[in-house]
């Protein structure tokens, strides 16, 4: 649930959005671009708007790749000759060849994001939103996206939600969403910090929590983590697995570790 989130956002301006996993970030989207309905306050949008919310929405997944652009162009109110005039610059970016002609069900996720981005930024919105979409596809088609939303910059306004932090420092201003509140509205580096102090605050309590539990550790349960018999392993297999128990501000912790790790 989001509580008193207010913000303005300006015609060209590229803003990121982020906060811990349930802070309301993709509930927010979704009352932006309609999908649910706000029960209290309002939403005022000023142009066209395309939205990349959840892999696959806005797809059929019987009909072709070329098919659903056609199919996503008319949800978006583009006729089909507008959508024609754009259907190569949206192939060439999307390169996914003559799968494009192939039902999308039999798409990977990567390639079902691939059409689907090259859709939303080709059809030319005044709006732009993306949901986390990206992070599905591989880093080149990821650093392909973020140029292309670098070059809408001034052309047009961009709300991205990302946990890639480093990529979205790239963008003239971030909100932090905490809880269902806005936390912070500014600028990148000092947003990242504040995202981590929230993060940060949130292990402090599960620290102190955790401190109040119980925990021992008997001399069968340490046994599961020794080092097992030669004839334990199988194949070739030379890495060997421990678990290490440690204390954080007296709560106890558990982290499985590979051999040779440092620390």
């Amino acid at each position: 649930a989001l509580d008193h989130v207010t913000f303005r956002i300006e015609k060209g301006e590229c803003v990121g959005l982020i906060g811990l996993n349930g802070s309301g970030k993709s509930t927010l989207l979704k009352i932006i671009t309609g999908v649910v309905a706000p029960t209290a306050g309002d939403v005022q949008i000023h142009g066209s708007l395309s939205a990349l919310l959840e892999l696959g929405a806005g797809f059929n997944p019987e009909y072709s790749g070329l098919e659903n652009v056609y199919l996503n162009s008319m949800l978006m109110g583009y006729s089909r000759a507008e959508t024609e005039e754009k259907l190569d610059a949206i192939l060439s970016f999307a390169d996914i060849g003559d799968f494009i002609h192939q039902p999308v069900k039999t798409y990977s996720s990567g390639m079902f994001v691939r059409l689907a981005f090259s859709i939303a930024i080709n059809v030319e919105p005044e709006i732009l939103i993306i949901d986390e979409a990206l992070s599905v596809g591989d880093v080149f088609f990821q650093q392909k996206c973020y140029r292309k939303l670098k070059e809408l910059t001034g052309k047009c306004t961009v709300l991205i939600v990302s946990h890639d932090l480093n990529a979205l420092t790239k963008f003239c201003r971030i909100l932090v969403l905490h809880h269902g509140s806005l936390a912070f509205d500014g600028e990148p580096q000092e947003a990242v910090t504040r995202y981590f102090q929230i993060r940060q605050g949130d292990l402090t309590r599960a620290t102190a929590e955790l401190s109040h539990q119980p925990f021992a550790m008997d001399s069968e349960r340490l046994a599961r983590y020794r080092e097992p018999d030669a004839a334990q392993y199988s194949g070739n297999m030379n890495v060997l697995i421990e678990r290490y128990y440690y204390e954080i501000n007296g709560a106890p912790f558990a982290e499985t570790c590979c051999k040779n790790d440092s620390f």
